[in-house]
């Protein structure tokens, strides 16, 4: 079993190019297997959250239907 140095000491030997592969599959594990996590949204996503909703409840942001998106996602 590895212990958490050896992991450590591994992901170090990588180049910067492979690291965010390295964090998107903990992240994979870290969903797929339930484990809670401490993340804790920062205030300013809160606000500005908060601020978009509002916007786009008063009519000062269009939004884009779903399906266009997904069709302009796809395209690429």
């Amino acid at each position: 079993m590895v212990d958490t140095q050896q992991l450590y000491n591994k992901i170090e030997t990588l180049p910067d190019s492979l690291l965010s592969q390295v964090a998107d599959y903990v992240d994979f594990l870290i969903d797929r297997n339930d484990i809670p996590t401490n993340d804790v949204i920062p205030d300013w996503q809160i606000k500005e959250t908060e601020k978009r909703i509002k916007q786009i409840e008063n009519g000062e942001m269009e939004l884009i239907p779903w399906d266009e998106a997904k069709t302009e996602i796809f395209k690429k």
